[in-house]
């Protein structure tokens, strides 16, 4: 039922077709000088609605060119339920033929899930707990086609209902913290028993140091002083660690120019982590050098998919660099996010919940890919001033520090950028007598 001349019920069809029509409309008439160009294979965002506001013009359009044939929000949506049953009954004749041998594909009705979708959409694309975006991209034919997008700004839209569903819940995490945060976001209002562990390794197998140099905001990252300042950190953490190195970068796009500098600097492989391009090939061939007692340095991104749930136990990781605090791109979907948490929790807390705590998050879970066990050992490395154990007094409310928690920061040592390479020395030289 994807092509829609195959519905036989005409007001079915002729509802759906006004909606894609109005999809098509829109990204035609939105794109600006040069925009259409810009589209390729993956999906290109185009804003439909304003992300504190929620004004979203594909709503109202369909709503107003819909209403001379069908009436008004309630009757459409009426019918859309209509549109939901008869898809119902599809599946379940479709379930039939293929158990009595019928058929020899088990078939699916689309019908359904458009009329939900459609139902959904009109009802909470104002809700300012959703928001609606508009993608583009181009087809195999190079030809540009359009889908609507309706995303949950807050879990626990989703996460309440079903932890109320349930008798009893275990969610298990090194990166929980803070409770109280992920108890709102996640809707649970029970009573809970909250548990939280330090690590059992020995501290001695881990180096934790914040190096004393400029916060690395935007402005400052073509500040010659501050490039400098950090290649150099770089390069002679990589002289001096005894293994193999990660860095995590900001963005892809800092990956990328790095590994532009490092590469001809360095007397080792240098890998890149890209995106749009698997990383399989390129991290095994990483863990291999390392396994060999090797050394090679690996680029990647705080928000790519190499910062947690990979394994870098033993060899396949020594070091680990995060250059930088690497806040998520602040586009219209981020914005948005933002603007519900002040919403539902009230002004400030959306910067606090949706950005801060998330990305210091995921910079832990990058701290974590090196000492996986008792036995191994391993340097973490924090290259931004806002890391610094007294970044508080230095850069106020830019500082992160404090949003670490308390066990962890306690193990920060602040490092001034020259002696980088004698503390990773002093480490990896202990570590190699025990």
């Amino acid at each position: 039922e994807a092509n829609l001349d195959l519905l036989a019920d005409d007001n079915i069809h002729n509802l759906f077709k006004i909606f894609l029509e109005v999809i098509s409309e829109t990204y035609n008439s939105r794109f600006k000088f040069g925009e259409r160009e810009r589209v390729r294979k993956n999906w290109y965002d185009m804003r439909i609605s304003d992300p504190y506001e929620r004004n979203d013009i594909v709503r109202g359009k369909f709503l107003r060119q819909a209403k001379g044939d069908f009436g008004e929000k309630d009757d459409i949506q009426i019918l859309l339920s209509e549109a939901s049953a008869l898809g119902a009954k599809l599946d379940e004749t479709y379930r039939d033929q293929y158990k009595k041998g019928l058929s020899s594909v088990m078939k699916r009705s689309h019908i359904r899930s458009v009329a939900d979708f459609i139902s959904v959409y009109i009802e909470l694309s104002h809700n300012l707990n959703y928001y609606p975006i508009l993608n583009v991209r181009r087809d195999m034919n190079d030809d540009i086609y359009g889908r609507i997008e309706l995303f949950t700004c807050i879990p626990k839209n989703v996460t309440e209902p079903l932890f109320n569903s349930l008798f009893s819940v275990i969610l298990m995490s090194a990166t929980l913290h803070p409770f109280d945060m992920v108890k709102k976001t996640l809707g649970i209002t029970r009573d809970t028993c909250e548990m939280s562990y330090g690590t059992s390794f020995p501290e001695e197998k881990r180096l934790s140091i914040a190096v004393s140099i400029p916060p690395l905001f935007a402005k400052n990252r073509d500040d010659r002083h501050v490039t400098e300042l950090l290649e150099q950190v770089i390069l002679d953490s990589i002289e001096h660690s005894k293994g193999n190195v990660i860095l995590f970068f900001q963005s892809a796009f800092e990956a990328k120019r790095y590994y532009s500098k490092l590469e001809p600097l360095v007397n080792v492989p240098v890998f890149l982590d890209e995106v749009g391009v698997s990383s399989q090939d390129v991290r095994e061939e990483f863990f291999a050098i390392g396994e060999d007692n090797g050394k090679a340095v690996l680029l990647s991104y705080l928000w790519g998919t190499l910062s947690e749930g990979i394994d870098y136990r033993d060899g396949r990781g020594r070091t680990v660099i995060i250059v930088g605090v690497g806040y998520p791109a602040l586009n219209d979907r981020m914005n948005a996010v933002e603007s519900a948490y002040d919403h539902v929790f009230g002004y400030g807390a959306g910067w606090e919940f949706a950005i801060q705590v998330p990305t210091i998050r995921k910079i832990r879970q990058a701290m974590g890919r090196v000492v996986r066990s008792p036995t191994d050992h391993g340097a973490r490395i924090l290259l931004d001033g806002r890391f610094l154990t007294d970044s508080k007094k230095r850069f106020g409310k830019f500082s992160v520090f404090e949003v670490f928690p308390p066990a962890e920061r306690s193990e920060f040592v602040d490092v001034d950028p020259e002696k980088v390479k004698y503390s990773l020395m002093n480490f990896f030289m202990d570590n190699e007598e025990q």
